[in-house]
């Protein structure tokens, strides 16, 4: 009986050893795998985000067609050239106009630090007249 106790004890070993490096294994497994399949669905959601995106750029496209055939195909160039250089050449005037109230701006600027700096000498010299006469 100790015998038979010795060999199935000898024999029971290696076999437990190796259930449980195999239960090891499969629980890495299993990990693996719910990493995997989280991943799966985070993919999935991601693809299902760029096939609604795929299908609004779609139909926006789409719209554009719409537009782009609505618009007339006679089309001039010479009339959009032209309104153009109207529109910058209002720009230089208007730009023209602008410069010439800054400088009368300037000009007014300066005439009213002159009559100031006048005014103020002016001041000066009747308050010390006054005080001199008070005096």
């Amino acid at each position: 009986m100790g015998r038979l106790q010795q060999q199935w004890n000898a024999h029971r070993e290696p076999l437990s050893e190796q259930l449980a490096h195999l239960t090891m294994e499969m629980e890495d497994k299993k990990k693996n795998k719910e990493k995997i399949l989280e991943n799966i669905g985070s993919l999935r959601d991601k693809m299902k985000a760029m096939v609604q995106e795929a299908s609004r750029k779609e139909s926006a496209e789409a719209q554009l067609k719409e537009q782009v055939e609505k618009i007339t195909k006679d089309v001039n160039r010479s009339v959009y050239t032209k309104r153009i250089i109207d529109i910058s050449a209002k720009v230089r005037k208007q730009k023209q106009e602008i410069d010439r109230v800054l400088a009368d701006t300037r000009t007014i600027q300066k005439e009213i630090n002159i009559l100031s700096g006048k005014l103020e000498r002016t001041f000066t010299v009747v308050e010390g007249t006054a005080y001199k006469v008070r005096c």
